[in-house]
């Protein structure tokens, strides 16, 4: 008799809390407005008789569908359901709540060139490195890190031109006096403008290499 079984032998609730959610906010909101859902979380042998929605140790809301403001970050909530058996079962999901970037707030690297000078026996090696916003405008003033590697190893730092219509957005690195040949590639480590976001999924290029013989 499945009555008989389920009587004598209850199983735990089926859980539901929903799929994980990301959601993008506004530039200058702090938060977004999120639906919670667990109604379709069932009992096979009974009913269903609490819901609890937690993060951490934080009671968030105690009913099958709840909605709430949840400040940008990731975020890890668990529902837990109790069935009329006394039993539980939980489930967790993830919102990762994130802000957009207002348009010509993020910079990136839009190229990379490298060219070698010979001045006599010896080389000057020269990076130029141009930045952009995401408005595919130049950027001055902006601080530009990066290390030679290859033939040399050397960390370096400077600041794009904050003048000159043809070198607004770009700054060089050079390496003077190299003798004799060699293989030399520059790569970008960071890059930072007070007020604006370095998003380096954004980068034309992150590196460029040269070979001298």
């Amino acid at each position: 008799d499945p009555a008989f079984y389920y009587q004598t032998n209850p199983g735990l609730p089926v859980t539901d809390a929903g799929e994980d959610k990301q959601i993008s906010v506004e530039p200058g909101s702090d938060t977004a407005l999120v639906t919670l859902d667990a109604s379709t979380s069932y009992d096979a042998d009974g009913y269903i008789v609490s819901y609890l929605w937690k993060e951490d140790s934080v009671v968030l809301g105690s009913s099958a569908v709840i909605e709430l403001a949840l400040t940008v970050g990731t975020h890890d909530i668990t529902l837990i359901v109790t069935d009329n058996d006394g039993l539980t079962a939980t489930d967790t999901i993830q919102v990762v709540v994130t802000r957009e970037a207002p348009s010509g707030q993020c910079i990136y690297v839009q190229d990379i060139t490298i060219t070698a000078k010979k001045k006599g026996k010896v080389w000057d090696v020269i990076a130029e490195v141009t930045i952009f916003d995401d408005s595919s405008d130049p950027v001055k003033s902006v601080e530009v890190f990066g290390n030679w590697g290859g033939s040399v190893n050397q960390t370096v730092s400077a600041v794009t031109f904050s003048k000159g219509k043809k070198r607004i957005g770009r700054t060089k690195f050079t390496l003077s006096r190299i003798s004799g040949g060699g293989t030399f590639t520059f790569t970008i480590t960071d890059v930072k403008k007070s007020g604006m976001i370095y998003d380096n999924d954004l980068n034309v290029e992150t590196s460029d290499t040269i070979v001298i013989q």
